[in-house]
């Protein structure tokens, strides 16, 4: 497989995290930063460092050499003041996340180093481990903590769209359906107001909610929530618990902090005596360990009338990923889109696998869906081989890798753009489903999911093989 594609990173969750919790107080259940000391002169070196290698990187790597009309030169003048004056790493990191920001794309962004300290940190054991009891307040460990929650927010409620199966929240009783309140006795609401309002035209507003919900109910592990939640029934329950390891295998790849690939398939009854194969996962990462699962999957599915695969909430990944699972689906090679460069274009071709699934393919999409889900999703569809359920995906899908800066942030830049098979580039557009199907709180308070229902009813109609 070709290097770039190896290496190319489509994962836009690291800082669409990291932009949307800025919008928020501080969670109340999170301690209180210290306040930094001053930056060296040695820090301060290093973050001009850093900038002046951000800037360059984008003049030469960016797909479009007029960068949109930017005067690029002009932008340096103007921010790199800031970082020479700043007073904190915070200082210098804003300062070159607003020299990005004149781009308006996804895809570029800084992540602090600190995400990478702590992992560091973390796996040597530096930081104390809490254990899972109830009763005793124990330290909370540098590792991430989950809740085992997943949000979407419909309307203006966060609500609860998929609760892990033996997670803490499950072992709480947290319901599907049921809407987050508050956190520690701070009401969500207004936070979510805030962040809306602060991005009425954006593609990817769904994505940047769904991520402050579930900000507010994850951690650091061994750390324990307070939440309150309304049920549906007008009530209020208090919901009490701790954080536990994140699901699945925490993987580091592309200069990415460590982050969890979880993974799940089974059978689901089509209504009609048939059965029709479901596969999830969180993000595109992780082939070595992710492929083999989908594989066996796939194989263990050849009798089932049709395949739902579910990309709602991924934020995507390793691009090329997006290849290998296409091929289960089609007969002879297929082109889902092409990654524009400078000078160069490189094609995402789908080759067949020895054994093929000939039956309906169902794809769940939302507006969390990113990139690389974007890639898959919205490339099956435009070559008539897979019908779409859901709401528009994020409209975040520009190729992009990720950099370490010589101060220990990572830097995420763009270097392609990408057009999807139909001839559309999906930034800033998206992936608009064949089915609009929202998702009803309703549903999921039955503990049904009606855009899964309507893929079933779908593939249960389905008298044919879908043409290749």
């Amino acid at each position: 497989m070709n290097t770039l594609f190896r290496r190319l990173a489509s994962v836009a969750s690291v800082f669409a995290f990291v932009a949307a919790a800025s919008l928020l107080p501080a969670c109340a259940h999170a301690p209180v930063p210290p306040v930094p000391a001053p930056l060296t002169a040695e820090q301060t070196e290093n973050n001009l460092k850093s900038f002046d290698l951000v800037w360059s990187t984008v003049k030469v790597a960016h797909y479009d050499p007029t960068l949109g009309g930017i005067d690029w030169d002009a932008a340096k003048e103007r921010y790199r003041p800031a970082v020479a004056n700043a007073k904190s790493m915070n200082d210098a990191r804003q300062a070159m996340s607003s020299l990005l920001g004149e781009l308006g794309q996804s895809h570029m962004g800084i992540v602090p180093g600190e995400a990478y300290d702590d992992a560091k940190s973390a796996k040597s054991g530096d930081s104390p481990h809490a254990e899972r009891e109830s009763g005793t307040k124990k330290p909370a460990s540098r590792e991430k903590g989950s809740s085992g929650i997943s949000f979407r927010v419909i309307g203006d409620d966060a609500v609860v769209s998929k609760v892990r199966a033996g997670s803490p929240a499950e072992e709480a009783g947290i319901k599907t359906g049921w809407v987050l309140a508050s956190a520690s006795g701070t009401p969500i609401a207004p936070a979510l107001k805030r962040l809306r309002e602060s991005m009425p035209s954006s593609s990817e507003v769904d994505f940047m909610l769904a991520r402050v919900a579930e900000s507010r109910v994850n951690g650091s592990l061994g750390e324990r929530v307070d939440l309150s939640f309304e049920t549906g029934s007008g009530s209020i329950v208090s919901k009490s618990f701790v954080l536990a390891a994140p699901a699945g295998k925490m993987v580091s790849a592309m200069n990415l902090p460590p982050v969890p690939v979880d993974f799940e398939s089974r059978r689901l009854d089509d209504g009609k005596g048939g059965s029709v194969g479901y596969i999830w996962f969180s993000i595109f990462l992780d082939p070595a360990g992710l492929t083999p699962k989908i594989n066996e999957a796939m194989r263990s599915f050849k009798d089932c009338r049709g395949v739902i695969f579910d990309v709602r909430g991924n934020p995507g990944g390793l691009g090329a990923m997006s290849m290998g699972i296409a091929g289960w689906f089609v007969k002879e090679p297929k082109t889902l889109g092409e990654m524009i460069m400078r000078g160069n274009t490189l094609k995402f071709i789908a080759n067949p696998r020895g054994s093929t699934f000939d039956g309906p393919l169902a794809i769940l999409i939302d507006g969390s869906s990113v990139s690389t889900s974007e890639i898959f999703a919205g490339g099956m569809k435009d070559i008539g081989r897979a019908r779409l359920f859901g709401t528009r995906t994020a409209g975040a899908a520009l190729p992009s890798v990720l950099d370490r800066l010589p101060n220990g942030d990572g830097f995420q830049y763009v270097i392609a753009n990408y057009i999807s098979a139909g001839g559309k580039p999906l930034e800033g557009d998206g992936v608009t489903p064949d089915e609009i199907v929202p998702l009803d709180r309703a549903s999921l308070l039955q503990g049904r999911d009606n855009q899964i229902d309507s893929a079933l009813r779908w593939i249960a109609a389905s008298r044919t093989s879908t043409p290749q």
